[in-house]
Protein backbone atom coordinates (compact mmCIF):
# COMPACT_ATOMS: atom_id res chain seq x y z
CA UNK A 1 0.00 0.00 0.00
CA UNK A 2 2.11 2.66 -1.13
CA UNK A 3 2.52 5.87 0.96
CA UNK A 4 1.93 4.18 4.05
CA UNK A 5 5.39 3.96 6.38
CA UNK A 6 4.90 1.81 9.17
CA UNK A 7 2.40 -1.24 10.31
CA UNK A 8 0.13 1.35 12.13
CA UNK A 9 -0.66 3.71 9.09
CA UNK A 10 -1.40 0.21 6.90
CA UNK A 11 -3.78 -1.16 9.14
CA UNK A 12 -5.41 2.20 9.83
CA UNK A 13 -5.52 2.94 6.00
CA UNK A 14 -7.69 -0.89 5.69
CA UNK A 15 -9.99 0.43 8.82
CA UNK A 16 -10.77 3.32 6.79
CA UNK A 17 -11.21 1.78 3.07
CA UNK A 18 -14.39 1.13 1.87
CA UNK A 19 -14.90 -2.54 3.19
CA UNK A 20 -13.10 -1.66 6.97
CA UNK A 21 -11.59 -3.87 8.56
CA UNK A 22 -12.96 -7.36 8.41
CA UNK A 23 -9.59 -9.46 9.35
CA UNK A 24 -9.06 -10.40 13.10
CA UNK A 25 -5.27 -10.53 13.11
CA UNK A 26 -5.35 -7.27 11.47
CA UNK A 27 -7.38 -6.10 14.49
CA UNK A 28 -5.46 -7.90 17.32
CA UNK A 29 -2.37 -6.12 15.74
CA UNK A 30 -4.07 -2.89 15.45
CA UNK A 31 -4.90 -2.42 18.56
CA UNK A 32 -2.00 -3.86 20.33
CA UNK A 33 0.07 -1.13 18.59
CA UNK A 34 -2.06 1.76 20.42
CA UNK A 35 -1.97 -0.16 23.86
CA UNK A 36 1.94 0.33 23.51
CA UNK A 37 0.94 3.81 22.50
CA UNK A 38 -1.01 4.61 25.41
CA UNK A 39 1.10 3.17 27.89
CA UNK A 40 4.26 5.00 26.92
CA UNK A 41 2.25 8.14 28.12
CA UNK A 42 3.92 10.44 30.74
CA UNK A 43 3.98 13.91 31.77
CA UNK A 44 6.70 14.99 30.29
CA UNK A 45 5.15 14.78 26.75
CA UNK A 46 3.04 17.77 25.05
CA UNK A 47 -0.74 18.02 25.97
CA UNK A 48 -1.54 18.14 21.95
CA UNK A 49 0.85 15.04 21.50
CA UNK A 50 -1.20 12.99 24.09
CA UNK A 51 -4.17 14.26 23.21
CA UNK A 52 -2.96 12.65 19.54
CA UNK A 53 -2.20 9.57 21.13
CA UNK A 54 -5.93 9.08 22.88
CA UNK A 55 -7.59 10.10 19.67
CA UNK A 56 -6.02 7.57 17.50
CA UNK A 57 -6.81 5.29 20.22
CA UNK A 58 -10.17 5.71 20.44
CA UNK A 59 -10.37 5.95 16.61
CA UNK A 60 -8.33 2.00 16.33
CA UNK A 61 -11.60 0.66 18.73
CA UNK A 62 -14.30 2.36 16.79
CA UNK A 63 -12.37 0.68 13.36
CA UNK A 64 -12.30 -2.86 14.93
CA UNK A 65 -16.00 -2.65 16.08
CA UNK A 66 -17.09 -4.80 13.80
CA UNK A 67 -14.97 -7.26 14.11
CA UNK A 68 -15.02 -7.53 17.86
CA UNK A 69 -18.97 -8.03 17.47
CA UNK A 70 -17.85 -11.83 16.36
CA UNK A 71 -14.55 -12.15 17.63
CA UNK A 72 -13.75 -13.52 20.93
CA UNK A 73 -9.99 -12.60 20.57
CA UNK A 74 -10.04 -9.40 18.84
CA UNK A 75 -12.48 -8.44 22.10
CA UNK A 76 -9.66 -9.79 24.04
CA UNK A 77 -7.26 -6.98 23.13
CA UNK A 78 -9.76 -4.28 23.04
CA UNK A 79 -10.19 -4.74 26.88
CA UNK A 80 -6.67 -3.93 27.72
CA UNK A 81 -6.54 -0.66 25.61
CA UNK A 82 -10.13 0.77 27.35
CA UNK A 83 -8.43 0.02 30.67
CA UNK A 84 -4.95 1.98 29.85
CA UNK A 85 -7.50 5.04 28.13
CA UNK A 86 -8.81 6.16 31.49
CA UNK A 87 -5.34 7.40 33.39
CA UNK A 88 -4.46 8.43 30.10
CA UNK A 89 -7.90 10.75 29.79
CA UNK A 90 -7.49 12.04 33.80
CA UNK A 91 -3.84 12.89 32.64
CA UNK A 92 -5.29 15.21 29.64
CA UNK A 93 -7.49 16.53 31.66
CA UNK A 94 -5.54 17.84 34.29
CA UNK A 95 -2.84 19.21 32.29
CA UNK A 96 -5.71 20.86 30.35
CA UNK A 97 -7.05 22.33 33.78
CA UNK A 98 -2.96 23.66 34.20
CA UNK A 99 -3.06 25.33 30.91
CA UNK A 100 -6.13 26.80 31.60
CA UNK A 101 -5.44 28.11 35.14
CA UNK A 102 -2.05 29.54 33.47
CA UNK A 103 -4.13 30.94 31.01
CA UNK A 104 -6.19 33.00 33.99
CA UNK A 105 -3.21 33.93 35.57
CA UNK A 106 -1.23 35.91 32.53
CA UNK A 107 -4.36 37.87 31.97
CA UNK A 108 -7.66 37.70 29.37
CA UNK A 109 -8.98 34.23 29.71
CA UNK A 110 -8.49 32.50 26.63
CA UNK A 111 -11.56 30.00 26.19
CA UNK A 112 -13.75 29.27 23.11
CA UNK A 113 -16.56 31.32 19.97
CA UNK A 114 -17.78 30.66 16.08
CA UNK A 115 -21.23 30.23 15.45
CA UNK A 116 -23.75 27.66 15.60
CA UNK A 117 -28.38 15.09 23.25
CA UNK A 118 -33.27 14.28 22.87
CA UNK A 119 -36.14 16.67 22.41
CA UNK A 120 -39.88 15.91 23.14
CA UNK A 121 -42.62 18.63 22.89
CA UNK A 122 -43.66 22.46 24.45
CA UNK A 123 -42.65 25.89 23.69
CA UNK A 124 -40.17 28.72 23.86
CA UNK A 125 -40.07 30.57 27.07
CA UNK A 126 -41.92 34.01 27.49
CA UNK A 127 -39.52 36.92 26.68
CA UNK A 128 -38.79 38.72 29.68
CA UNK A 129 -38.34 42.45 29.33
CA UNK A 130 -35.18 44.37 30.30
CA UNK A 131 -34.61 45.38 33.83
CA UNK A 132 -33.50 49.27 34.27
CA UNK A 133 -30.52 47.60 35.65
CA UNK A 134 -29.72 45.90 31.92
CA UNK A 135 -30.16 42.17 33.46
CA UNK A 136 -33.34 40.97 31.57
CA UNK A 137 -33.10 37.36 31.50
CA UNK A 138 -35.44 35.35 32.61
CA UNK A 139 -35.19 34.68 36.19
CA UNK A 140 -33.37 37.15 36.84
CA UNK A 141 -34.20 39.58 40.42
CA UNK A 142 -33.51 42.62 42.10
CA UNK A 143 -31.29 40.78 44.39
CA UNK A 144 -28.97 39.42 41.47
CA UNK A 145 -28.78 42.71 40.56
CA UNK A 146 -27.86 44.16 43.93
CA UNK A 147 -25.10 41.02 44.31
CA UNK A 148 -23.40 41.94 41.52
CA UNK A 149 -21.25 44.09 42.76
CA UNK A 150 -19.93 41.54 45.38
CA UNK A 151 -19.43 38.87 43.03
CA UNK A 152 -15.95 37.77 41.11
CA UNK A 153 -16.25 39.05 37.68
CA UNK A 154 -16.70 36.14 34.92
CA UNK A 155 -13.28 35.92 33.34
CA UNK A 156 -13.41 37.42 29.68
CA UNK A 157 -12.96 35.36 26.72
CA UNK A 158 -11.70 35.18 23.21
CA UNK A 159 -12.99 33.06 20.27
CA UNK A 160 -11.06 29.75 19.69
CA UNK A 161 -11.01 27.61 17.08
CA UNK A 162 -11.20 24.40 19.22
CA UNK A 163 -12.52 23.32 22.44
CA UNK A 164 -11.89 19.97 24.10
CA UNK A 165 -15.43 19.17 25.97
CA UNK A 166 -13.38 18.71 29.21
CA UNK A 167 -11.99 22.04 28.64
CA UNK A 168 -15.44 23.83 28.28
CA UNK A 169 -16.75 21.89 31.20
CA UNK A 170 -13.62 23.08 33.73
CA UNK A 171 -14.24 26.57 32.41
CA UNK A 172 -17.75 26.33 33.87
CA UNK A 173 -16.64 24.80 37.22
CA UNK A 174 -14.60 27.79 38.26
CA UNK A 175 -17.51 30.63 37.51
CA UNK A 176 -19.04 32.06 40.82
CA UNK A 177 -22.66 31.05 40.30
CA UNK A 178 -23.89 34.12 42.02
CA UNK A 179 -23.48 36.34 39.13
CA UNK A 180 -25.98 37.91 37.91
CA UNK A 181 -27.82 35.09 35.83
CA UNK A 182 -27.33 37.40 31.99
CA UNK A 183 -23.61 37.57 32.70
CA UNK A 184 -23.50 33.62 32.99
CA UNK A 185 -25.82 33.25 30.45
CA UNK A 186 -23.22 35.49 28.10
CA UNK A 187 -20.70 33.69 28.76
CA UNK A 188 -21.92 30.16 28.86
CA UNK A 189 -23.57 30.35 25.72
CA UNK A 190 -19.84 31.70 24.83
CA UNK A 191 -18.37 28.23 25.76
CA UNK A 192 -21.40 26.45 24.14
CA UNK A 193 -20.89 28.02 20.90
CA UNK A 194 -17.10 27.36 20.88
CA UNK A 195 -17.55 23.22 22.06
CA UNK A 196 -20.68 23.06 19.02
CA UNK A 197 -18.44 24.45 16.85
CA UNK A 198 -15.96 22.19 17.82
CA UNK A 199 -17.71 19.02 17.46
CA UNK A 200 -19.06 19.68 14.38
CA UNK A 201 -15.63 20.31 12.72
CA UNK A 202 -13.68 17.17 14.25
CA UNK A 203 -17.23 14.91 13.65
CA UNK A 204 -18.20 13.84 17.20
CA UNK A 205 -21.83 15.72 16.17
CA UNK A 206 -23.33 13.80 13.68
CA UNK A 207 -26.64 14.76 12.17
CA UNK A 208 -27.74 11.38 10.85
CA UNK A 209 -31.19 10.71 9.15
CA UNK A 210 -34.07 9.02 11.34
CA UNK A 211 -33.12 5.04 10.27
CA UNK A 212 -29.48 5.67 11.19
CA UNK A 213 -30.77 7.27 14.51
CA UNK A 214 -32.35 4.61 15.50
CA UNK A 215 -28.55 2.31 14.63
CA UNK A 216 -26.86 4.19 16.05
CA UNK A 217 -28.08 4.82 19.20
CA UNK A 218 -29.33 1.19 19.65
CA UNK A 219 -25.38 0.76 19.17
CA UNK A 220 -23.96 3.23 21.51
CA UNK A 221 -26.41 2.16 24.05
CA UNK A 222 -26.57 -1.76 23.88
CA UNK A 223 -22.41 -2.23 23.38
CA UNK A 224 -22.78 -5.45 25.50
CA UNK A 225 -25.34 -6.81 23.22
CA UNK A 226 -23.39 -5.82 19.98
CA UNK A 227 -19.83 -7.46 21.35
CA UNK A 228 -22.29 -10.54 22.80
CA UNK A 229 -20.74 -13.80 22.89
CA UNK A 230 -21.64 -17.25 23.56
CA UNK A 231 -21.88 -16.57 27.58
CA UNK A 232 -23.95 -13.63 26.38
CA UNK A 233 -26.44 -16.02 24.47
CA UNK A 234 -26.24 -17.73 27.88
CA UNK A 235 -27.74 -15.19 29.34
CA UNK A 236 -30.57 -14.47 27.31
CA UNK A 237 -31.46 -17.64 27.17
CA UNK A 238 -32.11 -17.86 30.87
CA UNK A 239 -33.82 -14.19 30.53
CA UNK A 240 -36.13 -15.89 28.03
CA UNK A 241 -37.29 -18.85 30.81
CA UNK A 242 -38.00 -15.93 33.03
CA UNK A 243 -40.05 -13.71 30.54
CA UNK A 244 -40.50 -16.06 27.56
CA UNK A 245 -43.62 -13.50 26.24
CA UNK A 246 -40.51 -10.92 25.18
CA UNK A 247 -39.19 -13.29 22.42
CA UNK A 248 -41.97 -15.71 22.00
CA UNK A 249 -44.04 -12.69 20.81
CA UNK A 250 -41.81 -12.09 18.28
CA UNK A 251 -41.62 -15.47 17.13
CA UNK A 252 -38.06 -16.54 18.60
CA UNK A 253 -39.47 -19.94 19.61
CA UNK A 254 -39.28 -20.69 16.29
CA UNK A 255 -34.97 -20.30 16.80
CA UNK A 256 -34.74 -22.20 20.18
CA UNK A 257 -36.66 -25.26 18.85
CA UNK A 258 -33.82 -25.78 16.46
CA UNK A 259 -30.47 -26.56 17.95
CA UNK A 260 -28.86 -25.67 20.83
CA UNK A 261 -27.12 -22.20 21.18
CA UNK A 262 -23.83 -22.58 19.46
CA UNK A 263 -22.91 -22.17 15.72
CA UNK A 264 -24.96 -20.52 13.39
CA UNK A 265 -28.62 -20.86 15.21
CA UNK A 266 -26.64 -19.36 18.40
CA UNK A 267 -25.62 -16.43 15.94
CA UNK A 268 -29.43 -16.60 14.37
CA UNK A 269 -30.55 -16.03 18.02
CA UNK A 270 -28.00 -13.65 18.61
CA UNK A 271 -29.50 -11.27 15.12
CA UNK A 272 -33.11 -12.05 16.25
CA UNK A 273 -32.32 -9.82 19.91
CA UNK A 274 -30.30 -7.43 17.76
CA UNK A 275 -33.43 -7.15 15.74
CA UNK A 276 -35.71 -7.01 18.42
CA UNK A 277 -33.35 -4.15 20.01
CA UNK A 278 -33.31 -2.33 16.79
CA UNK A 279 -37.01 -2.13 16.69
CA UNK A 280 -37.25 -0.97 20.44
CA UNK A 281 -34.43 1.97 19.52
CA UNK A 282 -36.73 2.96 16.93
CA UNK A 283 -40.09 3.35 18.73
CA UNK A 284 -37.83 5.13 21.70
CA UNK A 285 -36.83 7.75 19.10
CA UNK A 286 -39.69 8.41 16.85
CA UNK A 287 -42.95 7.15 18.30
CA UNK A 288 -41.72 8.88 21.04
CA UNK A 289 -40.74 11.93 19.16
CA UNK A 290 -37.18 12.14 20.08
CA UNK A 291 -34.56 14.06 17.41
CA UNK A 292 -30.96 13.14 19.30
CA UNK A 293 -28.56 11.90 21.88
CA UNK A 294 -25.63 11.80 23.63
CA UNK A 295 -24.06 8.80 23.69
CA UNK A 296 -21.91 7.63 27.47
CA UNK A 297 -18.79 8.22 24.80
CA UNK A 298 -19.86 11.82 23.99
CA UNK A 299 -20.79 11.74 20.53
CA UNK A 300 -23.86 13.26 19.37
CA UNK A 301 -26.49 12.34 17.31
CA UNK A 302 -29.32 14.65 15.70
CA UNK A 303 -31.84 14.11 13.62
CA UNK A 304 -31.29 15.63 9.93
CA UNK A 305 -34.13 17.92 9.09
CA UNK A 306 -35.86 17.23 11.92
CA UNK A 307 -39.12 19.32 13.02
CA UNK A 308 -40.98 19.69 16.51
CA UNK A 309 -45.02 18.71 16.95
CA UNK A 310 -46.05 22.27 15.66
CA UNK A 311 -43.90 21.56 12.65
CA UNK A 312 -41.09 23.84 13.03
CA UNK A 313 -37.29 23.42 12.40
CA UNK A 314 -35.75 21.53 15.09
CA UNK A 315 -32.27 21.01 13.82
CA UNK A 316 -30.39 24.14 15.13
CA UNK A 317 -32.11 24.02 18.42
CA UNK A 318 -31.24 20.34 18.72
CA UNK A 319 -27.93 20.69 18.41
CA UNK A 320 -27.99 23.06 21.38
CA UNK A 321 -29.57 20.95 23.69
CA UNK A 322 -26.77 18.17 23.10
CA UNK A 323 -24.22 20.18 23.47
CA UNK A 324 -25.93 21.68 26.75
CA UNK A 325 -25.96 18.08 27.73
CA UNK A 326 -22.01 17.79 26.51
CA UNK A 327 -21.16 20.18 28.75
CA UNK A 328 -22.91 19.27 32.06
CA UNK A 329 -20.55 16.49 32.69
CA UNK A 330 -18.83 13.77 30.47
CA UNK A 331 -21.14 12.09 28.08
CA UNK A 332 -24.08 13.84 29.35
CA UNK A 333 -24.06 11.37 32.73
CA UNK A 334 -25.03 14.04 35.66
CA UNK A 335 -25.21 13.63 38.90
CA UNK A 336 -29.25 14.51 38.67
CA UNK A 337 -29.37 12.03 36.14
CA UNK A 338 -27.94 9.46 38.14
CA UNK A 339 -30.00 10.73 41.01
CA UNK A 340 -33.83 11.34 39.53
CA UNK A 341 -33.45 9.59 35.38
CA UNK A 342 -33.52 10.85 32.44
CA UNK A 343 -36.84 12.51 32.66
CA UNK A 344 -35.88 15.03 35.60
CA UNK A 345 -32.57 15.46 33.41
CA UNK A 346 -33.62 16.70 30.17
CA UNK A 347 -35.82 19.53 32.15
CA UNK A 348 -32.78 21.02 33.62
CA UNK A 349 -31.15 20.46 29.63
CA UNK A 350 -33.99 22.41 27.95
CA UNK A 351 -34.05 24.85 30.66
CA UNK A 352 -30.67 25.71 30.33
CA UNK A 353 -30.91 25.39 26.53
CA UNK A 354 -33.76 27.98 25.75
CA UNK A 355 -31.69 30.29 27.70
CA UNK A 356 -28.66 29.52 25.35
CA UNK A 357 -30.83 29.82 22.24
CA UNK A 358 -32.09 33.09 23.27
CA UNK A 359 -27.93 33.97 23.71
CA UNK A 360 -26.86 32.88 20.66
CA UNK A 361 -29.74 33.54 18.84
CA UNK A 362 -30.73 30.69 17.42
CA UNK A 363 -34.86 29.63 16.70
CA UNK A 364 -35.89 27.39 19.68
CA UNK A 365 -38.33 24.82 19.41
CA UNK A 366 -40.83 22.65 21.49
CA UNK A 367 -39.03 20.15 23.32
CA UNK A 368 -38.99 18.67 26.85
CA UNK A 369 -42.04 20.67 28.69
CA UNK A 370 -40.46 19.35 31.91
CA UNK A 371 -38.45 22.80 31.72
CA UNK A 372 -41.60 25.01 32.79
CA UNK A 373 -41.31 23.07 35.87
CA UNK A 374 -37.29 23.88 36.15
CA UNK A 375 -38.56 27.64 35.99
CA UNK A 376 -41.27 27.56 38.65
CA UNK A 377 -38.37 25.92 40.54
CA UNK A 378 -36.01 29.00 40.02
CA UNK A 379 -38.26 31.33 41.80
CA UNK A 380 -38.26 30.10 44.62
CA UNK A 381 -34.12 28.59 44.86
CA UNK A 382 -32.80 31.01 42.61
CA UNK A 383 -30.90 30.86 39.29
CA UNK A 384 -27.52 30.22 40.81
CA UNK A 385 -28.57 26.95 42.75
CA UNK A 386 -29.71 25.39 39.21
CA UNK A 387 -26.79 26.36 37.54
CA UNK A 388 -24.63 24.81 40.26
CA UNK A 389 -26.80 21.92 40.41
CA UNK A 390 -27.01 21.02 36.04
CA UNK A 391 -23.98 23.21 34.84
CA UNK A 392 -21.47 22.61 36.74
CA UNK A 393 -22.83 19.41 37.74
CA UNK A 394 -22.87 19.66 41.68
CA UNK A 395 -26.12 17.92 42.05
CA UNK A 396 -29.51 18.31 43.18
CA UNK A 397 -28.58 17.97 46.81
CA UNK A 398 -28.86 22.38 48.00
CA UNK A 399 -31.89 22.36 45.69
CA UNK A 400 -34.12 19.28 47.50
CA UNK A 401 -32.59 21.00 50.86
CA UNK A 402 -34.69 24.72 49.97
CA UNK A 403 -38.14 22.85 48.39
CA UNK A 404 -37.66 20.69 52.08
CA UNK A 405 -37.30 23.78 54.10
CA UNK A 406 -40.06 25.60 51.87
CA UNK A 407 -42.47 22.57 52.48
CA UNK A 408 -42.36 22.57 56.04
CA UNK A 409 -42.75 26.43 56.38
CA UNK A 410 -46.10 25.72 54.35
CA UNK A 411 -47.16 22.93 56.90
CA UNK A 412 -50.48 24.78 57.25
CA UNK A 413 -51.33 24.94 53.50
CA UNK A 414 -52.13 20.84 53.87
CA UNK A 415 -54.51 21.23 56.19
CA UNK A 416 -56.14 17.87 57.68
CA UNK A 417 -59.52 16.46 55.92
CA UNK A 418 -62.21 14.75 57.94
CA UNK A 419 -60.52 14.76 61.04
CA UNK A 420 -57.82 13.17 58.67
CA UNK A 421 -53.86 14.15 58.34
CA UNK A 422 -52.94 15.82 54.74
CA UNK A 423 -51.68 13.21 52.27
CA UNK A 424 -48.95 15.69 51.75
CA UNK A 425 -48.39 17.05 55.13
CA UNK A 426 -44.94 17.32 55.77
CA UNK A 427 -42.71 15.55 58.65
CA UNK A 428 -41.78 17.28 61.30
CA UNK A 429 -38.48 15.40 60.68
CA UNK A 430 -36.07 17.66 57.71
CA UNK A 431 -34.60 14.72 56.65
CA UNK A 432 -37.45 12.62 55.86
CA UNK A 433 -39.03 15.50 53.92
CA UNK A 434 -35.84 15.19 51.85
CA UNK A 435 -36.09 11.78 51.40
CA UNK A 436 -39.94 12.41 50.46
CA UNK A 437 -39.24 14.63 48.21
CA UNK A 438 -36.20 12.36 46.27
CA UNK A 439 -39.00 9.49 46.11
CA UNK A 440 -41.61 11.89 43.91
CA UNK A 441 -38.74 12.92 41.73
CA UNK A 442 -37.23 9.34 41.27
CA UNK A 443 -40.69 7.60 40.91
CA UNK A 444 -42.76 10.47 39.43
CA UNK A 445 -40.65 12.76 37.43
CA UNK A 446 -41.27 16.34 36.77
CA UNK A 447 -44.75 17.03 36.23
CA UNK A 448 -45.97 18.65 32.74
CA UNK A 449 -49.06 20.08 33.77
CA UNK A 450 -51.56 20.69 37.19
CA UNK A 451 -50.21 18.78 40.25
CA UNK A 452 -51.47 19.09 43.91
CA UNK A 453 -48.47 18.48 45.91
CA UNK A 454 -46.48 20.76 43.52
CA UNK A 455 -48.84 23.71 42.80
CA UNK A 456 -49.30 24.34 46.16
CA UNK A 457 -45.71 23.95 47.42
CA UNK A 458 -44.03 26.33 44.38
Amino acid sequence: MPGKSNVREVLEAIGSSPTGMTDERDAVALLDIHLGRVQACNDAQALTELVDVRDGAKKALNTTFKVRTTSQLARSHADPLVNALAPLERLIENMQKEELARSKGKGPKVVPTPPPQAPIPDSPPPQTPPDPGGIGTPGSTTEEVARESSVTPLPTRTPSPTIEPDVARSSLVDLDPGNASAQLDKFTSEVARDLLASVLTSGNMKVVSEEQLAVDYTQKNNTELFAADSAAIEYLTTHRKEDPEYFDARGYEDVLKKAPFNGKIGQEFLEAIRAKELGDAKAKLIEGKSRGFTAPDGEIYVLDGGKDPEGKPSTDHDKVHETVHLMSASGGLTKIKKAYGDQVNEGFTEYFTKRMCKELGVSDCAAYPQWKFIQRVERVVGYPALYKAYMQDGGPSDIIGKLADLWMSKADSFPPNDGKAHPDVPNSNRGRNIRALEGKLRNNGLPTGADRFWDVLL
